[in-house]
């Protein structure tokens, strides 16, 4: 399966939604929520516990690529920071067209790169 960022911004944006209200949440609920299929969100839930933007935890019972269920317990400040970076949809769009236009692929630190720069831009 390959990171997809569409899936990794629902999913935080879905993540701070359902924290609000509950102490844990799992990947279906969040695929729920995005209307991704919880496959897909436990492998970007997996990636996301890596990169240390969200607390939880992954079980891979059946051998899978993706993890078969996942628990999330919330946002990291990391996390949140990076979800605050990218929420906009204006700001999300310009990332999207830059890194396009300039010919880069998106990463975590491209990302937080590119929307680092806009925000600045946007409020210079």
């Amino acid at each position: 399966m390959k990171r997809n960022w569409e899936v990794i911004r629902k999913t935080l944006v879905a993540i701070e939604d359902l924290t609000e209200a509950n102490s844990a949440i799992t990947n279906y609920e969040i695929a729920e929520k995005t209307a991704y299929d919880p496959t897909t969100v436990s492998y970007h839930l997996k990636l996301l516990i890596d990169a240390k933007l969200i607390e939880g935890s992954c079980s891979d019972t059946l051998g899978n690529n993706a993890p078969t269920t996942c628990v999330i317990k919330r946002l990291t400040w990391d996390g949140h920071e990076f979800l605050d970076n990218i929420k906009s949809d204006t700001v999300w769009a310009t990332i999207k067209r830059t890194a396009a236009e300039k010919g880069i692929e998106l990463s975590l630190n491209t990302v937080t790169t590119l929307a680092t720069n806009i925000i600045g831009k946007l409020i210079s």
